[in-house]
């Protein structure tokens, strides 16, 4: 009899410690739970856009009006524009490197090489007397001489000093801008010409 409830209890013993067996292997064969993800970090806010200047290339023309030195008359940029490219050069009669570009576009003028253009000489000299000298002297029969001596004008389109061009596309928008010049450089604004719409 003994024998019996001692063969009973080492089954169940046996048993007993077969199931913690199994379910220990159970556990260690379970993947180990993945960490939880970190928060997306926050995006980076957008850089701010550029702000377009007015005066700047690709901009429509800024309206002025100045004085026809020859007529006296007033000139509107308004009224000139989408009829022919415009030129526009802002000099005055003390300033050598002005003389050097308008003597350079009067050359480029005589050979032809001024095509689909209307070119303005715009003067800031306040004396009459320099005008006249250098409309008569330096300044191409085909070139209208225009009169701003209070450089406001130029100053719409950011300019600050002489000589200054601009050129002006048949759509009405600014198709080119330059300051200062050197000898040579007129090769610039003829290229620019030949380029604009």
């Amino acid at each position: 009899m003994r024998t019996w409830k001692t063969a009973v209890a080492c089954a169940a013993a046996l048993a007993l410690l077969a199931a913690t067996s199994a379910s220990a292997e159970t556990k260690a064969a379970a993947p180990a739970a993945k960490p939880a993800a970190a928060p997306a970090a926050p995006a980076a806010p957008a850089a701010p856009a550029k702000k377009v200047k007015p005066w700047e290339i690709g901009q429509p023309a800024i309206d002025f009006t100045i004085k026809n030195f020859e007529t006296k008359a007033d000139f509107t940029l308004s009224t000139q524009l989408k009829k022919q490219k415009l030129l526009f050069v802002w000099l005055s009669s003390s300033c050598s490197s002005c003389l050097a570009e308008i003597t350079e576009l009067k050359t480029a003028q005589t050979e032809g090489k001024l095509k689909d253009v209307g070119v303005y000489v715009v003067s800031i000299d306040f004396k009459e007397d320099n005008l006249q000298s250098y409309n008569e002297g330096f300044v191409h029969q085909d070139f209208t001489m225009l009169h701003d001596p209070k450089f406001a004008s130029a100053l719409k389109y950011g300019f600050r000093s002489t000589p200054s061009t601009l050129l002006i596309d048949k759509e009405g928008n600014i198709a080119f801008k330059a300051t200062g010049f050197e000898p040579g450089e007129v090769k610039n604004t003829i290229e620019a010409i030949a380029k604009a719409k």
